[in-house]
């Protein structure tokens, strides 16, 4: 129900009372941000964000008793559409109107066709929702004019799938670059590179490669969707520069004169490779990518040029014989440590396995 602003600002900024009871009770213990960590996120100043609330009903959701309320998944997901639609010369009211529509569409419908075809001038309507398919919500005129995705309109997802894994898999099919990314850049600022990768974009690429068959040229949902990732892990990282041991993150070495292609890597290539790296910034270390799958003598020498203090070999897919012998033969204990890292190691191992990417960060930098 619209709750009047005079008895918005009136009201208790620590417990409103009309926000509390529309909350999910299991929505309490996702993952949250405080309203300085969205602030800076955004680019705004924390007083907007305190004005979108009043005036919008764009504010925080998770309200634990006791504690200020804070900012959840889907509170972020909504800001960001506010904010980049503001940015390209919306006024704040139609903003609000798509991003609050965009929200409500998500809960009440997460398996809707994707509606990439309409545009985000057309603002919904207080019945929009019950009409049928809401309008771009989530996709700013940037990606208005890209074609939906072929067939039914339902995109590839696992069994099970969130909501999220859902909304992604949809942007991907429909090959709206930009969503993929706000999606992505969302997931991350409340949890973080490698739950983004491992709760998101990992089921999200083995579903498109299992299920999508042939594309037109240039249609590509699982090219589109690593691009996004990457450009959501460079804007993941690139605002705090590294000030900490340096890092080479690598796949698993090619056995000499082979060209690297079992190395165990997976159709994802380098992605794993960035994204552990990112993890690591995240962690404060100054983290590198060295991409392609190359013999010791190789790695090790570009490791000398970076002084790294420790390689980081990462592998989602299991790991070729020829290729854990060649990386075996990084170990030494004159140089730098070897952490292997990822699902893709099994059996006797050289070097420590962190099967857990979560856990990388901490034996990479111990």
């Amino acid at each position: 129900m619209d709750r009047s602003p005079g008895r918005d600002e009136q009201g208790d900024p620590g417990a409103d009372a009309g926000a509390e009871p529309a909350a999910d009770p299991g929505a309490v213990a996702a993952p949250t941000l405080k309203v300085a960590a969205v602030a800076r996120r955004l680019g705004v100043a924390p007083a907007t964000l305190r004005t979108w609330a009043r005036r919008y009903d764009l504010g925080p959701s998770a309200h634990t008793a006791g504690a200020h309320r804070q900012y959840s998944l889907e509170d972020l997901e909504r800001l960001m559409v506010m904010r980049r639609m503001t940015l390209e010369g919306y006024s704040p009211a139609e903003a609000a109107r798509v991003a609050v529509q965009s929200a409500r569409a998500t809960s009440a419908a997460p398996s809707v066709h994707d509606p990439s075809s309409s545009t985000p001038s057309q603002a919904p309507s207080p019945t929009a929702a019950q009409a049928g398919p809401p309008p771009a919500a989530e996709v700013p005129a940037h990606a208005a004019s890209t074609p939906p995705a072929r067939g039914r309109g339902e995109a590839p997802a696992p069994r099970g799938a969130t909501p999220s894994v859902r909304s992604l898999a949809r942007a991907a099919m429909a090959l709206q670059a930009g969503e993929c990314q706000r999606l992505l850049e969302a997931h991350m600022a409340v949890g973080g590179v490698v739950e983004a990768w491992t709760g998101l974009v990992r089921p999200v690429l083995e579903a498109l490669s299992d299920r999508v068959g042939a594309v037109a040229p240039g249609r590509s949902p699982v090219a589109l969707l690593e691009a996004a990732l990457l450009a959501a892990l460079r804007a993941a990282v690139e605002a705090e520069p590294p000030g900490g041991p340096a890092v080479l993150v690598l796949r698993p070495c090619a056995p000499r004169g082979g060209t690297g292609g079992a190395a165990g890597s997976g159709a994802t290539g380098d992605l794993l490779s960035h994204v552990v790296a990112a993890a690591l910034r995240e962690e404060g270390a100054a983290a590198a990518v060295l991409p392609g799958a190359h013999a010791a003598e190789r790695v090790a020498a570009v490791g000398e040029q970076l002084d790294a203090a420790v390689l980081v070999v990462v592998a989602d897919t299991a790991v070729a014989a020829a290729a854990a012998e060649e990386t075996a033969r990084l170990v030494d204990p004159a140089g730098a440590r070897v952490v292997l890292a990822g699902r893709g190691w099994s059996g006797p191992a050289p070097a420590p396995v962190v099967a857990d990417l979560g856990d990388v960060a901490a034996t990479a930098l111990a």
